[in-house]
């Protein structure tokens, strides 16, 4: 049963590395974008610089692009394939049929192009960095760029992975509709949108008391850190508090609107949710054991649960392969390790020795014997050790040389 626990855990250890491995390859970035992205900002550039150089030298004389190509004065040459989402509507030269009154692609509207995680890094370093996102939908921000710039304005969503933020009334621009999409449209050619700003570009507006004053007034953070930290490792969740650097005050998080559910005519009462429908006993399983078999793979690497007979014919299976390899190691041996497993084999059948009334008679002599040599030999070793007389002359000391 060890050896199925065993190989049910590495399966799982196997699958959960590979599908690690597998997500880091696909969050991995592109090495380069798209070849219809890149042609889309090449023409975008290359437009923007006719443009300009247009609205330089022409003066007056400059087209009016904000309302649209087929009223414009001048337009700027559409030398180019079509884009991925017009389809086979627009190609190289053709203009719009209904005029695009100054609007711009959805893609560039809604800021699509996933940014590199350096980019979404600088993107969310006033806020608490990448991985503590301290702007929440509620909040209320301060535009510092672009086109709504000085707009304060209550965070409607907040899209993490893209460093993308949507103000309520902020951020309103047309969008081109494709051609093949304006029957939905009742045939416009543009439509309004609300477009998303990156979060480097608004800061946090809070009501904060005057010290010196000691009125209470809106303030722009133009930073924040992430403090107190906890991680709940059964839960997943992360929380932390923001807090203004320098000053060490807490910034409070925006009450969240408590989600209110209507109740549908297909909705499940509570009474019928809560009542208790069937009762397990010991004695009787839930269901027959046939149908545990067709709902889960029966010979799933992942089982942890196996019946007594699959079991037993494992162990046997693990016995037989030991005795097998008992048995070819025996059959390796040298001669003289023959002879030694026969003499030990023979060795452990022979009986203990048993003994008899003479063997112990004689050895109760031998040890008689010992004993009175014993004694005979301490008697003599007295007589030697004898101290000398006292009247005994000293030996003369020798003449020094």
């Amino acid at each position: 049963m060890e050896m199925l626990a065993r190989r049910t855990a590495m399966a799982e250890r196997q699958v959960a590395r590979r599908l690690a491995r597998r997500a880091k390859v696909d969050e991995r970035p592109p090495r380069y974008p798209p070849r219809e992205l890149r042609e889309e900002a090449s023409y975008r550039l290359a437009m923007a610089r006719v443009a300009r150089r247009e609205d330089w030298h022409l003066g007056p004389l400059a087209p009016r692009r904000d309302v649209g190509e087929a009223h414009a004065a001048a337009s700027l040459p559409r030398a180019r394939k079509p884009l991925y989402h017009e389809g086979r509507a627009r190609t190289s030269g053709k203009k719009l049929s209904l005029p695009s009154w100054g609007s711009i692609d959805r893609e560039a509207a809604n800021l699509t192009f996933k940014p590199l995680d350096w980019q979404l890094e600088e993107r969310w370093a006033w806020a608490g960095g990448r991985r503590y996102p301290s702007v929440v939908p509620g909040d209320r921000v301060f535009v510092m760029d672009g086109p709504n710039k000085g707009d304060i304005g209550k965070v409607e969503s907040v899209d993490e992975s893209m460093g993308t933020l949507k103000i309520e009334g902020i951020g309103i621009v047309n969008v081109q509709i494709p051609e093949f999409l304006r029957h939905k449209a009742n045939g416009n050619s543009t439509a309004p949108y609300h477009s998303s700003l990156p979060v480097s570009a608004v800061r946090l507006v809070h009501p904060m008391r005057d010290p010196e004053t000691g009125e209470t007034r809106d303030v722009v953070i133009r930073e924040l850190v992430a403090r107190d930290r906890v991680y709940d490792r059964p839960t997943g969740r992360r929380e932390w508090n923001r807090m203004v650097p320098g000053l060490n005050v807490l910034i409070p998080w925006p009450e969240r609107a408590r989600e209110e559910h209507e109740d549908q005519p297909s909705d499940t009462l509570r009474i019928e949710v809560e009542k208790r429908t069937y009762v397990p006993t010991l004695s009787a399983p839930p269901m027959p054991a046939a149908v545990v078999d067709e709902l889960r793979n029966r010979f799933s690497k992942f089982r942890t649960r196996h019946t007594d007979e699959y079991v037993a014919a494992k162990q046997a299976e693990v016995d037989a392969k030991k005795a097998r390899a008992a048995g070819l190691a025996d059959t390796m041996l040298t001669p003289i390790q023959e002879y030694n497993r026969v003499q030990r084999e023979r060795r452990a059948a022979t009986p203990p020795p048993v003994l008899t009334e003479a063997m112990l008679e004689k050895i109760g002599e031998v040890m008689e014997r010992n004993r009175t040599r014993a004694a005979a030999a301490a008697e003599h070793f007295q007589d030697v050790a004898a101290p000398l007389p006292a009247d005994l002359p000293a030996a003369s000391q020798p003449p020094p040389s």
